[in-house]
């Protein structure tokens, strides 16, 4: 008898399990496209990311040169910085 009950429970607990557990393939679908639309949305943002930097070290420049007279060696350590930040940017995309 106590081997028919725990044969019972456990038949039971896996029907259980396999009804309730398993999640249709529509939802692992769903799943998949909201992580691709999520790298989309990274990698545009980091490309935006880039393009905002440069043009605010643009805009630095303008306005730094009608006060300051900058020399290239300046120019050249604005650009340098805005290299290694594009780089970190791209070591992010692509690995």
């Amino acid at each position: 008898m106590k081997k028919t009950l725990h044969k019972a429970i456990f038949v039971f607990a896996m029907i259980a399990t396999l009804t309730t557990g398993c999640r249709s393939t529509d939802e692992y679908k769903k799943f998949a496209n909201a992580g691709s639309g999520y790298a989309n949305a990274v990698d545009k943002l980091l490309d935006a990311a880039g393009d905002i930097r440069i043009d605010t070290t643009s805009e630095q420049l303008l306005r730094n040169d009608r006060i300051l007279n900058l020399t290239v060696d300046d120019y050249k350590r604005l650009a340098d910085r805005d290299d290694e930040r594009l780089e970190v940017i791209r070591k992010n995309l692509f690995g």
